[in-house]
């Protein structure tokens, strides 16, 4: 008996330590993330490398990893 006691008391203070948690430090996290956004991924038209779009070289044929890929697919 007292050990199915001793369980639910740990298990009551492990869910009020989480709803703590959840309340002071979630709020934080949440906001946190919804200011982040992922850049969207563009592929190199001439090796194939993903790189993001706000990275990414814009060239009359597509879109290049870095300016020798743009010199080199253009020259052609």
């Amino acid at each position: 008996m007292n050990l199915i006691r001793l369980i639910i008391i740990a298990l009551a203070a492990w869910l009020l330590l989480k709803l703590v948690k959840r309340l002071f430090l979630g709020d934080s996290q949440s906001q946190q993330q919804k200011g982040t956004k992922i850049a969207s991924m563009i592929k190199c038209a001439w090796c194939g490398v993903h790189v993001p779009e706000n990275e990414a070289i814009r060239g009359n044929r597509g879109y290049y990893c870095c300016e020798e890929h743009k010199a080199q697919a253009e020259s052609e």
